[in-house]
């Protein structure tokens, strides 16, 4: 039960982590190369 409560919580911190990496490194390249910040922002 422990270790299944312990799998469960890492799982998603781990996924949060890379996932902030990869919108982070998206947003930084595509800012840097094409200056488009503001289609980004309408996108959302």
């Amino acid at each position: 039960m422990i270790g299944e409560i312990g799998l469960h919580k890492s799982i998603p911190d781990t996924s949060k982590v890379l996932d902030d990496k990869e919108v982070t490194t998206l947003y930084y390249n595509i800012s840097k190369k094409e200056y488009d910040v503001q289609a980004l922002l309408d996108y959302e």
